[in-house]
Order: C-alpha cells, then structure tokens, then sequence
C-alpha cells in the first residue's frame, strides 16, 4: 500500500544534499534511488513529484509524476458512490529493488499515461493513440506485462482485507479484459496489488454483492487504506478523470463473474488471498437479507448449482465465514 497514506498530498520531496536520494519529510527518512534522475526522460528544468509505494512491507517502487495526485480523492466514497472513475496520470514507475524503471512499452524512463484506480501501486498504462492498455506484475520477482486493445475499458476491482480488521491491509486486485482477437473476457487476479495470482480465460465481470451497500464499501475500503485520512474532491487533483468500471470492496464483500460454460462463480477473500474456486459455482444465486431489515452482519447468499446432469442443489454460502450450507 502506499506508504504515508494519511498524509494531506502522499508525497515525498527530492533531497536537495543528493540526487540519489528521496527525503520524506514527515519523519526524515532516506530512500535511495540511485540511477532514478540518469535514467528519466524528462526535461532539467521539470518540476517533479514523487510518490513512494511499498510491497510485502518494503519500499519497493517510486511514481514519479510531472503533476500533483492526491491518491485520497480515488477512494474518496463521496466520488465513488456518483460514479466509476480512475484517474488519468503522466508518470514513470521506478522499481527501487532492481534499480530500474519498469519497461511499459519497451520505453524505461519515458513518461507514460498511467491510469490510476485506487490508492495503490501504479500498474496499468495507456496509449492513447493507438487505444492499447499494457498491465504490469509481478510474477516470482520479474516484471510481466499483458497488452489489450479493449473494446471498451478495462474493469477494476480493488479488494481490501485485513486479519480480524487490524493491521496492514492487503489489497488484491481483479482486472478484467479482453485480448484483441478474441470475443470474451479474461480476469486477472493479483495478490498484494501487482504478484500474479492466476488468470482465467472467459470470465467476464457480472456485478459486486456487497455486506450492505455498495456505498458502505466503498467508506470502508477508504478508512482501512487510509485511516483517519480526510476525504478529497476531485477538484482537489491535477490529473484528469475518466469513467471506468472501478470497485472498490472489503472484507465481507463478493464479486460475482460468468464463466465460459454460463455458470457464475462467487469470487471473495479469505485469510488475506482471493478464492476463486469451482466450489463456489451456480447457475443462480441471490443475495439474503435480515427478515427484520436491519443491517446485514454477515454476507449470506443463496445459490443453486448442478449436483449432477438430472439434480440441482440448493445452499446458503456465508462469504463473512467462507462457508456454505
């Protein structure tokens, strides 16, 4: 996640002793970055803004940007809850463990646009004039990438989870795209933002079936990535705004998807990773609510799947407890 979330504007400033170094002026700590200002391709006299994220705890890849971003305004429930939204940023990401930039399009260093979605780390870049999204992860330590001329625009889904709702939150994530050539979707599935989870042809997003609302969802996924942060406009940015398909969940939430064969399957988290597994598919579901209409303390959902080619079954899947009945 990204690294002094709660501050007002997420950034850290140039050390003025080195230019090898990046000051964080919160607490004064040093992160080096040898090779960063040699290799970006930016004019010397451009004003630059650098934003430091970690992955598995370490400080792992700086965003450097030629404009402000304030990442608070992505998950701000007040933008999400009107509508889907990513923003659109000129920027270059420094990977701080192999010191190099991550090489979208063969182009280390060159600033690319980069479609930011949530708060996390920056992997999706686009080219605007030939309408190619490329995806950057990791798969083991190297960097991977995926291209697609969509249709239309990538879907993002965002997934926030903590264990027993304390500690550093870990976010996987879905991103759902076609691949030029064919008619359907594909997911991808990653864990901790950017390490490769899976990837599964055919499966095309359907819709979230959140605790409550998908309004609450989204003001809970925004406290736990950013604490007490205050929320942002979108006024408050420099980047530019594009409507996307853009989910941002947590915790007892679900995300439902079609598979090749029209079955769905119910995508959710448990013990920090995504479970996307053939136990949980149905040609039918619905979600359960309290007789009495109060809120929903659990996540329950009633499914019906084929027992066998003459016998349907029928189940209660519990996605607060990961259990089905």
């Amino acid at each position: 996640m990204l690294y002094g979330r709660t501050n007002g504007n997420q950034m850290w400033e140039l050390k003025k002793i080195s230019r090898d170094a990046l000051l964080y002026t919160e607490n004064t700590k040093v992160l080096p970055i040898p090779g960063l200002m040699r290799d970006l391709q930016v004019p010397n006299d451009a004003e630059l803004f650098f934003y430091v994220f970690s992955y598995i705890k370490n400080d792992r890849f700086v965003f450097v940007t030629t404009q402000k971003v304030d990442f608070l305004a992505i998950d701000t429930p007040e933008n999400v809850s009107e509508c889907n939204f990513a923003m659109h940023v000129k920027g270059a990401l420094w990977d701080v463990e192999k010191g190099q930039f991550v090489s979208f399009n063969d182009q280390p260093g060159k600033l690319q646009t980069f479609v930011l979605y949530d708060c996390g780390i920056p992997n999706v870049v686009i080219d605007r004039e030939t309408k190619i999204y490329t995806i950057f992860y990791l798969k083991g330590n190297e960097h991977v990438f995926r291209e697609t001329k969509a249709r239309h625009q990538p879907g993002f889904v965002s997934m926030l989870w903590k264990k027993n709702r304390v500690g550093r939150p870990i976010n996987n994530r879905l991103v759902f795209f076609h691949i030029e050539g064919s008619d359907c979707e594909n997911m991808l599935i990653l864990h901790e933002e950017i390490s490769f989870d899976g990837f599964e042809k055919g499966v095309s997003f359907v819709e979230v079936i959140p605790l409550n609302t998908e309004g609450e969802s989204s003001e809970s996924f925004f406290r736990s990535a950013h604490k007490e942060g205050n929320k942002i406009l979108l006024e408050d940015t420099d980047a530019e705004i594009e409507p996307y398909c853009n989910k941002h969940l947590s915790f007892d939430d679900a995300v439902v998807v079609e598979q090749p064969y029209e079955d769905y399957n119910i995508i959710f988290v448990d013990d920090g990773n995504v479970v996307f597994d053939d136990t949980f598919d149905c040609f039918s579901y619905e979600k359960v609510f309290p007789e009495d209409g109060n809120p929903c303390r659990e996540n329950i959902i009633k499914v019906d799947y084929r027992k066998s080619d003459i016998e349907n079954g029928h189940a209660l899947f519990n996605v607060t407890t990961g259990t089905i009945t």
